[in-house]
């Protein structure tokens, strides 16, 4: 039985590369929603990572990975500086085993920038997205019929079977997709419909599971949407965010006892929730103490120990627990040197980010290489890159689904020819 859930992945990519070839690469989300929710029918089979590793190599294959660009450059050099720091772990395969997940996230700036010079085919981003969702939803629906997974506010509560932590991520980014899908799917009326569905099933279901950080990068990027793009097209929003309004009320009255139990459950954890909040904050005070302090410059400088932090910081007081903030994670395994370039890359993705809409707003957002206006882009590159750093404080480096679906998307959204050919002197203005 278990064979059959590692081929399937296979057999579906092998279809979808003879049929799309290229294009495959836009279903990269629905394959490691998969690989994260199936994990959960099989706990004790450790091959779907390496599995998850091919599935994503084979389907990135065609397109290029170096491309001249500043950014992708960046990513190049603190890929290669935390691949040799690998071989100085003292536990060589659990490094490498996760500096595959960071590598399988990051790569994919690089092919989101080639595809934003190609042609990005939302088509295909929206039926990626859309079976993304009812990967999600099924997930859950499955996961409670058959008792996989935990609650931790209660055992009476909803399950989510593998999707726990970093892996619920990824749920913000396909419910903040939709001003792309709407708008492409509008002329299929019951795959848009089914994926408003899903995405405000899939809202309830973070409140009834009690799921925090997810709900507030959804609130955080609605609101950048609106300061940037829907605050000067509010026609375009009143009507559907009415419908989604008595939608969601009406799901959330249906569940309102599952929901109120679910709060009220953390409510008795609530000194919980603070110490962990507490051991953050702890995590990083020994951890810059350390370095700071400058007792090993060579482990200041470089770092130690990369991506295996269990029991190798903080003199392991922490016991089994990982260092949770990437920020701290980073420069214990690499050092200031690896905090330098990993922060050089942040400021550079915000930098193009508020370049871009400095030039939409030049040009007046009217014309552009995609079928969205131009601050919609830039909106969307923005949100993207806030509510990456929102998830840093929660440990999600190594978080190949949603991270990978971040580098995706800013690969393309910071790359797009944002002017048309009408447009190229305004744009060469602008250029910087």
């Amino acid at each position: 039985m278990i064979i059959f859930f590692q081929i399937l992945p296979f057999l579906a990519i092998f279809l979808l590369l003879f049929l799309l070839k290229k294009k495959a690469v836009y279903y990269f989300i629905p394959i490691n929603i998969y690989f994260d929710a199936i994990v959960g029918f099989f706990p004790e089979n450790t091959s779907f990572g390496i599995l998850r590793a091919i599935a994503l190599g084979m389907i990135i294959l065609p397109h290029p990975k170096f491309i001249q660009n500043r950014i992708a450059m960046l990513i190049y050099v603190i890929l290669f500086y935390w691949f040799f720091l690998v071989f100085i772990s003292s536990n060589v395969s659990y490094s490498f085993k996760v500096y595959l997940q960071v590598f399988f996230t990051m790569i994919f700036f690089p092919i989101g920038a080639s595809l934003s010079k190609s042609g990005f085919d939302f088509k295909h981003y929206s039926y990626s997205m859309l079976l993304a969702s009812v990967l999600l939803v099924l997930n859950f629906i499955l996961s409670n019929l058959l008792g996989i997974g935990e609650n931790p506010y209660g055992e009476d509560l909803i399950y989510s079977g593998n999707l726990q932590t970093t892996s619920l991520y990824i749920i913000s980014y396909v419910f903040l997709g939709f001003p792309f899908v709407v708008k492409s799917l509008k002329d299929n009326k019951i795959f848009k419909n089914l994926y408003l569905l899903n995405i405000f099933s899939l809202v309830i279901i973070l409140l009834m599971f009690g799921r925090r950080s997810p709900i507030a990068a959804i609130l955080l990027g609605i609101g950048v949407l609106f300061l940037f793009y829907y605050r000067k097209n509010l026609k375009k929003i009143i009507g559907p965010a009415f419908i989604a309004l008595v939608f969601v009320t009406i799901l959330g009255s249906v569940f309102f006892d599952k929901i109120l139990k679910t709060y009220s459950a953390r409510e008795t954890r609530f000194e919980q929730g603070n110490y962990e909040s507490e051991l953050r904050y702890i995590e990083t005070q020994f951890i810059w103490l350390e370095y700071l302090g400058m007792e090993d410059p060579t482990e200041s400088l470089f770092g130690k120990e990369i991506f295996n932090t269990i029991g190798n910081y903080a003199n392991g007081m922490f016991g089994d627990r990982p260092i949770h903030v990437d920020f701290n994670r980073v420069l214990h395994g690499s050092g200031f040197v690896g905090l330098f370039l990993y922060l050089t890359l942040l400021v550079s993705f915000l930098v193009k980010c508020l370049q871009n809409i400095w030039r939409a707003l030049k040009v007046n957002n009217l014309l552009n290489s995609t079928p969205f206006p131009s601050n919609l882009l830039t909106a969307y590159a923005l949100l993207i890159f806030i509510t990456m750093l929102f998830f840093s404080f929660s440990g999600g480096l190594s978080g190949v689904t949603f991270r990978s679906y971040i580098f995706f998307m800013l690969g393309f959204t910071l790359n797009v020819n944002l002017f048309s050919n009408n447009n190229e002197s305004n744009q060469s203005s602008l250029s910087v």
